[in-house]
């Protein structure tokens, strides 16, 4: 009986063995799975981070582009502004009182007071008109620069 325990003992054992050195290998080939996962996750990572650094090279030089658009259109506005009050008479803007007129500085109204409440009026709606048309190009600077980016 002792023999059969022995026996059974050394057949045990030698199961254990077995199982051990299949474990092993698999264990082995796990961790040979795992670094070609690993390497192949890195290749993967370092194609994405060369895509995202050549995208972000292109749009960099895509705003450059575009911001340089933009300031010379700018300009050519500021230019076009001031060339256009340039040629405004800095005149009075209300017609001249009529020939006849026993007081030609009043007609209904303080001429003057008038005439100073209309150029601060005239001086704001061109500043308002200045900023909406400023506005309006960088709006479209940005548009352009957005359909180029798809």
């Amino acid at each position: 009986m002792i023999a059969y325990v022995g026996l059974g003992a050394a057949a045990v054992i030698v199961l254990l063995g077995i199982a051990l050195k299949v474990e092993a290998l698999r264990l082995e080939a796990l961790r040979a799975e795992y670094e070609a996962f690993k390497a192949q996750v890195k290749a993967v990572g370092e194609e994405q981070e060369t895509k995202s650094r050549a995208q972000a090279e292109s749009d960099k030089k895509r705003m450059e582009a575009a911001d340089a658009e933009n300031a010379a259109a700018l300009a050519t506005l500021a230019g076009t502004i001031k060339r256009l009050r340039d040629d405004h008479p800095r005149g009075g803007i209300l017609p001249a009182a009529p020939a006849g007129s026993g007081r030609p500085d009043v007609a209904a109204f303080e001429r003057a007071e008038l005439e100073r409440a209309l150029g601060r009026y005239r001086e704001a709606v061109r500043g308002l008109a200045d900023e909406g048309t400023a506005a309006t190009l960088n709006l479209d600077t940005a548009k352009r620069w957005a359909q180029g980016a798809r």
